[in-house]
C-alpha cells in the first residue's frame, strides 16, 4: 500500500506530455474563436494585451482548463509577444511550455517484419500520424530569427534561447548572454533593436549587482547596460513612451531625504513623502501627490514640482534613479552636466548660485570665472558638506584644464597623447582607475566640459565634401566645448616634437570607432 500510495503522487507531481498535435491544434482553434473579437484588432498594443491575456490564463493555476488549452494558450502567448516586440513575455511563455510540459518520448521503432510474416496490403491508406510541435526552444528561435529579419543567425537566437530557458546562474553567464542579445540584433530594425536591449538591460543588471564579481565582467556589465538604457531611450522618445522609467522607485536625495516615485509608461507621476533618511526602509506615503506627467524637452526629461516654481529633471543611470532639481529663472536642461543648479535649502548663503556658475564657467574653459566662483562658493557655505563635494568635483576638472592650458606649446613627459592626460590627472588629485580609463564614463546625452578627458579608438570623423578625420588611437584633453563643436588640448598629433596643440572637432561628425569621454573624480 505505501509503495501504490508514493508512486501515485509522484505521477501526480510530474508534468504532462507534451500533448499531441491535433489536440493544440483543436485547443488553438477553440481559443480564437472565444476570443475572435480581440484577435479581429490590429497592432502592436492589441497584440500585446492579447499575448499577455493569454499566458495570465496559461499559468493560472485556478482554472480547470485541460494540458492541450493550456499548451495552446502560452504558445499563442509566445508568437503573439514577438510580433508585438514583447520579447521578454515570449521567453516567459516558452519557459511555461519548456518546464510545465515534459516531451513525449519518441515512437518505438517498428520491428521488420519476419520471413514467415508478410503483412497484406492495406485498402484504405491510413493518413500518417502529424508530427508533434516543435521544441519550444526551437519554435522560439525561429520567431524571434523571422521577426528580426536574421534567418542566418538562427543558430545564435538557438543559443540564446537555450540559455534563457536555463537561467543564468553565475553573473558570468548573465554578461555572456546579455552580450549575445547585444550581437545579434546589430543592423536590425530600430524596434527590434529596443526590444532586444531591455534583454540586454535585465541581465546586465542582475549580473552588475553581483557580489564579488570580477573587474572586467563588472566592467562589461555596466557597459552594456549603459548601452541598453541609452538605446531604451531613444526608442522611447520616438514612441513617445517613457518605459524605462516605468516603475517604482525609491530616491536618494542629496540631503539625505528619501521619496518614492512611481511612473508610469505614459510618463504620468506619484511621489509620495516619508521614509528613512538611507533608504533602508520603504517609505510610508502618507500623503501622495499626483505630479504632472514627464514631459521632453531639449533632450532631457523634466517634470514641474507645484507652484511653477522649481522643476525637476530625471534620468536613469545604470541601475539607478536619479533626480535634480532646478530654480525657475534656470534655462532648461539640455543634458545631464547641466544639472548645475542646486536646491537652495540644501546649498544655503547663495553658495548653490556660485557652484552653477564655475560650472558653466568650466564649460567655457574659463578658469578664472571657475576659481572666483568656487571661491564664492567655499566662502558662502564654507562647512557645508554639500558644497564641499560639489567644489572638489568642479575643481578637479579646472586643475586638469588648468595644467594642459599651460602646457600647450611644451612636449609633456616622453611625447605621447596619453602621458599629457595621466600626468595632468595626476598633478590635479584625480583618480585614475585603468591605463584608459580616466574618471566617470559619461553618457550618450551628456555634454562634455573643460577639463574632460577623451579616449578615440578607431575614429572617423567625417565633414563632408570627403573630408575626414581618424584617430586610430589616440588621448585629448577638452578644453571647452561650445553645443557639438569641443576644443581639444592634446600632444604627438600634428604639431612638430609632439608638443601640446589645439584641435577643434565636431561630436556630430562621428561616424564610426569607440569616442568615449570621461569626467575626472576626486581620488578617494
Amino acid at each position: 500500500m505505501l509503495v501504490a500510495l508514493s508512486g501515485a503522487t509522484a505521477l501526480a507531481t510530474d508534468p504532462p506530455p507534451v500533448p499531441a498535435r491535433q489536440e493544440i491544434e483543436a485547443a488553438r482553434t477553440r481559443i480564437r474563436e472565444e476570443w475572435r473579437k480581440h484577435y479581429s484588432r490590429s497592432g502592436r498594443a492589441a497584440m500585446s494585451a492579447l499575448a499577455e491575456r493569454a499566458l495570465a490564463r496559461a499559468t493560472d493555476a485556478d482554472r480547470s482548463d485541460d494540458a492541450a488549452t493550456r499548451y495552446a494558450l502560452a504558445s499563442e502567448a509566445m508568437s503573439l509577444s514577438v510580433e508585438a516586440w514583447e520579447f521578454g513575455r515570449a521567453v516567459d511563455a516558452a519557459r511555461v511550455l519548456h518546464h510545465d510540459f515534459a516531451p513525449a518520448p519518441p515512437p518505438p521503432e517498428p520491428l521488420p517484419p519476419s520471413s514467415e510474416e508478410v503483412p497484406e496490403p492495406s485498402e484504405v491508406e491510413e493518413s500518417p500520424e502529424p508530427p508533434p510541435p516543435p521544441p519550444p526552444a526551437e519554435r522560439l528561435a525561429t520567431l524571434l530569427a523571422e521577426r528580426l529579419r536574421r534567418p542566418e543567425r538562427l543558430v545564435e537566437f538557438r543559443a540564446i534561447v537555450d540559455a534563457e530557458l536555463a537561467s543564468a546562474t553565475t553573473a558570468a553567464d548573465g554578461v555572456a548572454l546579455a552580450r549575445q542579445w547585444n550581437d545579434v540584433t546589430v543592423n536590425t530594425t530600430a524596434v527590434g533593436r529596443v526590444s532586444a536591449m531591455r534583454r540586454v538591460r535585465l541581465w546586465s543588471i542582475d549580473a552588475s549587482r553581483a557580489r564579488g564579481l570580477d573587474k572586467a565582467t563588472r566592467a562589461a556589465a555596466i557597459e552594456l547596460l549603459s548601452q541598453a538604457n541609452l538605446e531604451i531611450e531613444k526608442g522611447d522618445s520616438r514612441a513617445r513612451s517613457y518605459s524605462l522609467y516605468a516603475g517604482r522607485w525609491l530616491i536618494t536625495y542629496a540631503d539625505g531625504s528619501v521619496r518614492p516615485f512611481t511612473i508610469a509608461a505614459d510618463g504620468s507621476i506619484v511621489t509620495g513623502d516619508g521614509g528613512t533618511p538611507d533608504g533602508s526602509a520603504a517609505p510610508v506615503a502618507k500623503r501622495r501627490r499626483k505630479l504632472p506627467r514627464l514631459q521632453r524637452r531639449s533632450g532631457a526629461v523634466i517634470t514641474a514640482l507645484p507652484g511653477g516654481k522649481t522643476f525637476q529633471r530625471l534620468w536613469v543611470d545604470g541601475d539607478s534613479f536619479r533626480v535634480a532639481t532646478f530654480s525657475k529663472n534656470a534655462k532648461t536642461p539640455r543634458a545631464p552636466s547641466d544639472d548645475i543648479h542646486v536646491e537652495r535649502d540644501l546649498c544655503p548663503d547663495g553658495a548653490g548660485v556660485a557652484l552653477a556658475r564655475a560650472r558653466a564657467a568650466l564649460g567655457t574653459g574659463n578658469l578664472e570665472l571657475t576659481t572666483k566662483a568656487l571661491a564664492t562658493a567655499k566662502v558662502a557655505a564654507p562647512d557645508h558638506a554639500i558644497v564641499r563635494r560639489e567644489a572638489a568635483a568642479i575643481q578637479v576638472g579646472a586643475s586638469v584644464l588648468d595644467f594642459a592650458v599651460k602646457a600647450k606649446g611644451t612636449k609633456i613627459g616622453d611625447g605621447e597623447c596619453w602621458t599629457l592626460a595621466d600626468i595632468a590627472l595626476s598633478r590635479a588629485g584625480a583618480a585614475h582607475p585603468d591605463v584608459y580609463v580616466f574618471g566617470r564614463r559619461l553618457r550618450a546625452d551628456e555634454a562634455p566640459r573643460g577639463g574632460d578627458i577623451i579616449q578615440f579608438e578607431s575614429v572617423r570623423l567625417e565633414r563632408g565634401g570627403g573630408a575626414f578625420q581618424s584617430f586610430p588611437h589616440h588621448t585629448a584633453v577638452v578644453s571647452r566645448a561650445r553645443g557639438r563643436v569641443v576644443s581639444l588640448l592634446h600632444q604627438n598629433w600634428g604639431a612638430p616634437g609632439r608638443i601640446v596643440s589645439t584641435l577643434d572637432i565636431n561630436l556630430n561628425h562621428h561616424k564610426g570607432g569607440s569616442l568615449v569621454i570621461y569626467r575626472p573624480v576626486v581620488a578617494r
